[in-house]
């Protein structure tokens, strides 16, 4: 069992700050740190829960392999220092990927634009909201944030829509993302990403355990959606979403294919009857049933 003096928690936006380890970095650190233990502390908010702020994979190694590990607690004003302090360790980090770097300080520069739209503390009462909404930025809040992560204005707000851009993409795909924040994909093709279909983002996901393989097959998905001409001068045809009927007969196409495979022919109710009596019968009757009135649906849509 892990001892430690301290309990804390998990808070979600601060652990995502964090660069996920791939599954080999993963293995790498289990292995180190059964070896050797663990240590460095833990570090937390010292507030109620005590959410971690650095230190997130070493406490789930540890807790999942029994290895004691200490927790430090540090003093912080509010959970927006928080973020602050996360995103500054993250940048002061050595071979934090260049992606990183500029979805770190486009974090940091819409936090603070979220900041900015809060009333302060001693003028909220009980029944006044806190807006989390974006607000039109001071002149000077990018070039605060510039000063604070050692860029320019323009590069933090040029990150602000990359770190958007990469945050839609996680609600499709965390591999994807993923792969983004270590520039296993280009940057100018996240926006595009990030708005292609399921489908398509669910393809390219499965690939992301290999970079090279991935930004070859991202490029060809970027240049069809964008309606880009190949190589060959011919234009890629833009994927879209399958419509309503297209995804009514491709169901109907399964399950006659699977009727047809029982019997050998279109199939009337009595025939399902004598074909397979008893509670079968009452199945694949329901089955039938459910085709053709589907089939149906899919007439009404395709006229």
């Amino acid at each position: 069992m892990v001892r430690t003096l301290t309990v804390v928690s998990i808070d979600p936006e601060l652990r995502d700050i964090c660069l996920p380890l791939s599954a080999d970095e993963k293995q790498i650190l289990r292995e180190l740190l059964i070896a050797e233990g663990c240590r460095d502390p833990i570090i937390a908010w010292n507030a109620p829960g005590n959410p971690i702020l650095d230190g997130h994979h070493r406490y789930e190694i540890c807790n999942g392999e029994g290895i004691p590990y200490e927790v430090k607690l540090i003093d912080l004003a509010d959970r927006q220092a928080c973020i602050d302090w996360v995103i500054k360790l993250q940048l002061g980090r050595r071979n934090v990927p260049e992606e990183q770097k500029a979805y770190l300080r486009g974090k940091m520069y819409r936090e603070a634009k979220k900041a900015e739209g809060r009333p302060p503390k001693e003028k909220l009462g009980q029944s006044d909201p806190v807006s989390t909404q974006p607000v039109k930025p001071k002149e000077d809040t990018a070039t605060k944030i510039a000063k604070l992560t050692d860029s320019s204005a323009a590069t933090v707000k040029r990150d602000e829509r990359f770190t958007d851009a990469v945050d839609a993409l996680k609600e499709k795909s965390p591999e994807l993302a993923r792969a983004a924040r270590v520039g296993n994909i280009p940057k100018s093709s996240i926006p595009t990403l990030a708005n292609a279909p399921q489908s398509t983002i669910d393809r390219l996901a499965a690939k992301a355990g290999n970079p090279s393989e991935l930004r070859t097959a991202t490029k060809k998905v970027v240049d069809a959606l964008q309606n880009k001409p190949s190589k060959n001068g011919k234009s890629h045809v833009r994927e879209k979403d399958a419509t309503p009927a297209d995804a009514a007969k491709a169901q109907i196409k399964i399950w006659a294919d699977t009727i047809g495979r029982w019997l050998g022919q279109s199939p009337s109710i009595d025939e399902l009857r004598g074909k397979f009596p008893g509670k079968q019968g009452d199945a694949v009757v329901t089955a039938a049933t459910g085709l053709y009135e589907s089939l149906k649906t899919w007439q009404k849509a395709i006229k």
